[in-house]
C-alpha cells in the first residue's frame, strides 16, 4: 500500500512536493510535465499493533513499517539469533557485540593466532581483540574445540555464501576444496568432544556436500552425523535440516523437502522467508501427500498457513482449514488482518476515493471477486465470533464490523461495533474500534449541511484519532468532496484537496464565484477558513483577480473590468505589470522589453483596452481609428501563448505545450498537467488579435500599416496551423499572398531582411 501520511500531504501540496514525491514513490515520466505516482492511492485505518508484531510470522505475513523493529531482514536475524545462541552456550560471560566481533568480523587467520595465544603464553592474540570479552573466555577456558571450529568456519565461508540465500546453490564452486573441507571436518568432527561443536561441524560438512551440488553425499552426511550429536535444541538443527531439504528437492523429492521447510518455517525465524521461497508443492496430490507426512495438527495448519501466504491464495478456505485444526495458531490473525488490508484496497472509501480510476488502471483495484470476498469473510468471521474457540474474541469481533464497513451495510456495522464494545477489553483494541467507529460515521454522511461541516471541523480539531491516523485527513476530504459536488459547491469541493495556486492554471467561473461567496460570508467554519483565509484576510482579491483574467483571455473585457470592480486600485499593482504593446517581427517570449515600452498593471490594462475599443469605434479619423485597431490586435496577440505578456492573461506556461503528443491530448486548449487538478489552459487562440488586424486592413490606406497589419495577421495564421497541425490542419498562407502587394513597402523591405519565412516566400 502506498506510504498513505505522504500521499494525504501529496494531494493537498502535490504543486510544491516535486522533489519529496520523486524520492518517496516510483514513478515513471509523464506527459503531462511531471513524474507520475504509481502507487496504490487509498486509506487505510488498520491500528499494527492489535496484533502481538513479535509473534510468529509477523513480519512474514504483515507489510507494516512498524515491524521494521522487530525484523531487521533474514540475514540480520540469522545472526542475530546465532550470537544469542552462542551467548547462551557459553554461560553470558560476553556481550553479543563482542561474540559477533569473533564470529562474524574475523578471519581464519584471525583464529589460528588466537589459538597460538591459548598454546602458549608467549603469543598474544591479534590486537583488535584484546579486551573482548568472549576472546578472554576462550583463552582462559582453554577452549580449543571452538577456535579449532571458527578456523575451520571461516575456511569454509567464502564456499558457501556467494548468494544471498543460503539455501540456494551458488556457482561455479570449486568442488576440490570443497571436498578436502569435508574430508578435515569429518576428522574433526570424530575428534571433538562437545556435542554443541560437533553439531556445527555437521552443519558446515552437510551444507559443503548441498552447495557443490553432490545431494546424496549431504544426506549421507545428515545420516552419518547427526546420531553423533547429543546436543540441547538449537537453531543449527532447522539450519542442518534446511540443507537436508535443499538436499531432497535437489533429488526430486518436493514433497519430503517442502514437509520440512514447512517446519522450519513454523520453527525457525530466521530461516522462515527462504523455507517459504523453497516450498515447492504444486499439484492436489503432493499437497495430500505432504499433509500425510505431518506429525501433528499444527504442523498441518502451519501447511495452510504457508499456502495462504502465496500468490492467488485462496485465503478464506486456509482460514477455516486453520480454524479447524488449530483455533488459536498465531498464524490466523496474522492472516485475517492481511485480508482485512486487502479488502480495505478494494473498497474502503470506493463511492468517493477521488483516485478509484487511478487505482483500477495500475492496480486492478477493486478486485472482480471483492464483493464476494467480504461477504463470504464476514460468514467465516461471524463464526468464529459466535463459537468463542480463539483467545482473542475481541479482534474477531470488531473485524466483523468492520467487513460489515467495507461491505456498505452501515446499519450492521454500527449495531456489530456497538455489541463489540463490551468484548474489548485491550486498550489497543478499544482504540482500533473507535478509529472503525469514526471512519464509519465519516463515510455515511448523505449530504452536507452548515452543522455536519461543524462537527467535521470539530472532528479534525479536536479528535485525537484524526491526528494519529493520517488518512482520516484525506478520507474526509475526498467525502467532503463529493458530497460538495452533490451540493453544487464546486469551488469547496476542488478547494478541500487543493491551495489555490493549483486551479490558477485553468480557473473556472463556476469555482471562483462559490469561492468568492464563502469569502463574502460573515462567519466561517474551520474547513472554510482553511480554504480562503489568508492571514487576517480573505483570497477574495485573488480570486477576483483570476475571474478578471479568465474574461480578459476571452477579449471580454467589460466583465474583465467588472470583475476588478471590488479590487481597491491600490492593491492593482499586487497582480503583474505588463507591456501590451510590444512590436516584435520575430516572437520572443522571454526576452527582455525595452525601457521606453509602456506598461500596465492588470486593472489598468483592462481599462486602456476598453478606452482603446471605444476610441477606435468613435475616431472620426479613419487612420486614427486603424492604428487603434491596430494596437489592440498587438495586444491581445502579445498576451496570448506566443507573445510575450502572455501572463496577462494565464497564470502559467509550459513550453511543453506545443509538442505532438500535448496538442492530441489536449481538449479545448486545456492540457493535463501533474500539478493542477484543472489542467493547464494555454492561451492559443490568436483571432481576437486576428480579427484587429483585419480591421485595419479594411480601414486603413496608409501601406506601412497594412503591410504591419498583414503580417501580423499572417503570424496568427501560421500559430492556428501550429496548434493544429497533428489533426491534420494544412498550411496556408492567404496572408503572406496580400502582403506580397506590399513587399516594396519600407516595413515589406525591412520584412524580407528580418522574417526568413516571408524573404523565401517572396522569392519561391
Amino acid at each position: 500500500m502506498i506510504s498513505s501520511q505522504i500521499f494525504a500531504f501529496f494531494k493537498r501540496f502535490r504543486y510544491h512536493s516535486l522533489l519529496l514525491l520523486t524520492l518517496s514513490f516510483p514513478a515513471t515520466i509523464s506527459i503531462g510535465c511531471g513524474p507520475v505516482d504509481l502507487s496504490f492511492r487509498g486509506y487505510s485505518f488498520i491500528n499494527p499493533n492489535i496484533l502481538d508484531l513479535s509473534s510468529e510470522g509477523a513480519a512474514f505475513f504483515l507489510s507494516f513499517r512498524e515491524i521494521a523493529d522487530y525484523y531487521k531482514g533474514p540475514k540480520a536475524e540469522q545472526q542475530v539469533g546465532n550470537i544469542e545462541e552462542w551467548q547462551q552456550r557459553f554461560c553470558e560471560v560476553a556481550s553479543l557485540e563482542d561474540i559477533h566481533a569473533i564470529v562474524y568480523d574475523t578471519d581464519a587467520d584471525d583464529m589460528r593466532l588466537l589459538r597460538n595465544a591459548m598454546s602458549s603464553e608467549s603469543f598474544s592474540p591479534p590486537y583488535e581483540m584484546r579486551g573482548n570479552l568472549f576472546v578472554q573466555h576462550l583463552i582462559q577456558k582453554k577452549c580449543f574445540e571452538t577456535v579449532d571450529y571458527l578456523a575451520f568456519a571461516k575456511e569454509c565461508e567464502p564456499h558457501v555464501t556467494a548468494n544471498e540465500d543460503p539455501w540456494e546453490e551458488p556457482a561455479p564452486k570449486n568442488t576440490g576444496a570443497m571436498q578436502q573441507l569435508i574430508d578435515d571436518g569429518r576428522r574433526a568432527f570424530r575428534q571433538t568432544k562437545s556435542h554443541y561443536i560437533r553439531l556445527r561441524y555437521a552443519y558446515q560438512l552437510i551444507r559443503l556436500a548441498h552447495y557443490m551440488g553432490d545431494y546424496q553425499q549431504a544426506l549421507d552426511l545428515y545420516d552419518y552425523l547427526m546420531p553423533k550429536t547429543d546436543n540441547d535444541p538449537s537453531i543449527i538443527d532447522y539450519w542442518i535440516m534446511g540443507h537436508r531439504a535443499g538436499a531432497l528437492m535437489g533429488q526430486g523429492k518436493n514433497v519430503e523437502a517442502s514437509y520440512l521447510y514447512s517446519v522450519i518455517f513454523d520453527k525457525c525465524p530466521s530461516k522462515r522467508a527462504s523455507a517459504f521461497r523453497s516450498f515447492r508443492i504444486t499439484t492436489d496430490e503432493e499437497w495430500k501427500a505432504c499433509m500425510l507426512l505431518c506429525k501433528t495438527v499444527r504442523e498441518q495448519a502451519v501447511l495452510h498457513a504457508i499456502r495462504a501466504n502465496m500468490s492467488h491464495a485462496k485465503r478464506l478456505e486456509e482460514m477455516e482449514a486453520m480454524y479447524e485444526l488449530e483455533p488459536n495458531i498465531s498464524y490466523l490473525p496474522l492472516i485475517l488482518v492481511k485480508e482485512l488490508l486487502e479488502l480495505e484496497k478494494d473498497l474502503l472509501g470506493i463511492d468517493f476515493n477521488d483516485q478509484k480510476q487511478h487505482n483500477k488502471q495500475f492496480h486492478s483495484r477493486p478486485r472482480k471477486a471483492a464483493g464476494e470476498n467480504v461477504i463470504e469473510l464476514q460468514t467465516f468471521v461471524r463464526r468464529v465470533v459466535d463459537e468463542k474457540k480463539v483467545a482473542e474474541l475481541g479482534l474477531w469481533a470488531i473485524a466483523e464490523g468492520y467487513l460489515e464497513l467495507l461491505a456498505g451495510n452501515d446499519y450492521f456495522a454500527r449495531r456489530t461495533f456497538k455489541k463489540a464494545r463490551s468484548m474489548v477489553q485491550d486498550e489497543t483494541l478499544k482504540e482500533q474500534l473507535a478509529v472503525w467507529e469514526l471512519a464509519l460515521k465519516i463515510s455515511t454522511y448523505q449530504t452536507i449541511t452548515e452543522d455536519i461541516e461543524k462537527e467535521l471541523s470539530d472532528i479534525e480539531r479536536l479528535n485525537r484519532l484524526f491526528d494519529k491516523y493520517p488518512d482520516f485527513q484525506d478520507f474526509t476530504n475526498d467525502k467532503l468532496a463529493t458530497l460538495y459536488r452533490k451540493e453544487n459547491m464546486p469551488g469547496k469541493a476542488i478547494m478541500i484537496h487543493y491551495p489555490f495556486e493549483a486551479i490558477l492554471p485553468n480557473p473556472q467561473i463556476t469555482i471562483l464565484n462559490d469561492l468568492i461567496e464563502v469569502c463574502l460570508r460573515p462567519t466561517r467554519n474551520f474547513i472554510e477558513r482553511k480554504m480562503v483565509e489568508k492571514g487576517d484576510s480573505t483570497i477574495i482579491h485573488d480570486l477576483r483577480d483570476a475571474k478578471a483574467t479568465y474574461y480578459l483571455a476571452r477579449g471580454k473585457l467589460e466583465m474583465a473590468r467588472e470583475a476588478y470592480t471590488d479590487i481597491p486600485r491600490p492593491d492593482w499593482n499586487n497582480y503583474g505589470i505588463y507591456a501590451p504593446y510590444v512590436d516584435r517581427i520575430n516572437d520572443c517570449v522571454h526576452c527582455r522589453l525595452p525601457d521606453s515600452v509602456l506598461t500596465f498593471n492588470r486593472g489598468e490594462l483592462i481599462e486602456e483596452l476598453r478606452k482603446k475599443e471605444y476610441e477606435a469605434r468613435a475616431e472620426p479619423n479613419i487612420e486614427q481609428a486603424a492604428y487603434r485597431y491596430y494596437q489592440l490586435g498587438l495586444a491581445f496577440y502579445n498576451m496570448t501563448y506566443f507573445g510575450p505578456t502572455w501572463k496577462a492573461t494565464d497564470f502559467f506556461r509550459s513550453g511543453n505545450s506545443m509538442s505532438k503528443y500535448q496538442l492530441l491530448d489536449a481538449q479545448e486548449g486545456v492540457f493535463d498537467h501533474y500539478y493542477y487538478p484543472l489542467g493547464n489552459r494555454e492561451n492559443l487562440d490568436c483571432s481576437e488579435a486576428e480579427r484587429h488586424f483585419l480591421r485595419v486592413v479594411e480601414l486603413s490606406t496608409n501601406p506601412e500599416l497594412i503591410a504591419r497589419a498583414l503580417f501580423m495577421a499572417a503570424k496568427c495564421e501560421q500559430n492556428e496551423y501550429y496548434v493544429n497541425r497533428f489533426k491534420g490542419a494544412a498550411r496556408t498562407y492567404k496572408y503572406f499572398d496580400l502582403l506580397l502587394e506590399y513587399k516594396d513597402s519600407q516595413f515589406g523591405q525591412r520584412l524580407q531582411k528580418e522574417c526568413k519565412y516571408f524573404e523565401a516566400y517572396v522569392n519561391r
